[in-house]
């Protein structure tokens, strides 16, 4: 358990920066109109993933071994490292090291970091490792909520190039879509981890037969994926997809 966790802590830290530098460059890339094209195209890869990924994994952990479902990984990285590197023309500014090190916010970025786990830690302790009262739980979340200070006065004050410039919340279309995307992947996260656990741990299924179960789910994300990025596309609109997909996604996860 404890080579499970800290495997799949480092693939969650390599895996959420790749992703996020997928979004990053079709942003910088594509304007406003033509990047909803492609980000919905994200879609068919996620449509590949997402269907092939439970299965592949149930299969490895039911007949082979749970490490196969880091392994397999390597080839495909590679694969995609290799392209990038002969086919991506990115213009390159040529920024020495120390320059490139001391422009990153990094007391912005352990803040944060101290902020997650110091709250997380408090939260998953309270109530069932510790009681809601002992000196460990209050002393995490008190402290985590304390870094949420220190993190914002490191945005505002000392960060030449901030990980979060506090000026992105002075648009109230910015807030209401921060609101909305934080709502989202609070519901679509906590949909996607309780399903398989719900279906193995309840249904009795074998881990192959959870990924079978959690196909629909997956197949039909993806598909929405592919089809609100070339509406979007075509339309120029957008307003109406996160009012649709609020009140679909409100209907579905109740029933």
């Amino acid at each position: 358990m404890r080579m499970l966790i800290a495997t799949r802590a480092l693939q969650g830290a390599a895996g959420g920066g790749l992703i996020q530098l997928v979004s990053i460059t079709i942003s910088d890339l594509f304007d406003m109109r033509n990047r909803a094209l492609y980000l919905g195209l994200l879609g068919l890869m996620w449509a590949i993933a997402g269907s092939a990924g439970p299965l592949i994994g149930g299969a490895f952990t039911e007949f082979s071994s749970w490490r196969w479902c880091f392994w397999i990984n390597l080839p495909v990285c590679g694969i995609a490292f290799v392209l990038l590197l002969l086919c991506l023309d990115v213009h390159n500014p040529h920024t020495g090291i120390y320059e490139g090190i001391m422009a990153v916010d990094w007391f912005g970025t352990l803040s944060m970091l101290a902020v997650t786990l110091l709250l997380l830690l408090g939260l998953d302790f309270g109530g069932a490792t510790f009681p809601w009262d002992s000196p460990k739980v209050i002393c995490l979340v008190v402290f985590g909520t304390l870094m949420i200070g220190l993190f914002l006065f490191s945005e505002k004050c000392l960060a030449k190039y901030p990980l979060m410039p506090l000026s992105m919340f002075k648009n109230w279309s910015n807030c209401a879509a921060f609101l909305v995307a934080f709502a989202h992947s609070m519901v679509s996260i906590g949909v996607e981890y309780y399903l398989p656990l719900y279906f193995q741990s309840v249904k009795q299924a074998l881990p192959l037969r959870s990924g079978v179960l959690i196909l629909p789910m997956m197949a039909t994300e993806a598909a929405v994926d592919i089809v609100v990025g070339v509406l979007i596309h075509r339309m120029g609109r957008y307003r109406e997809v996160p009012w649709v997909g609020a009140v679909l996604m409100t209907l579905g996860t109740g029933f």
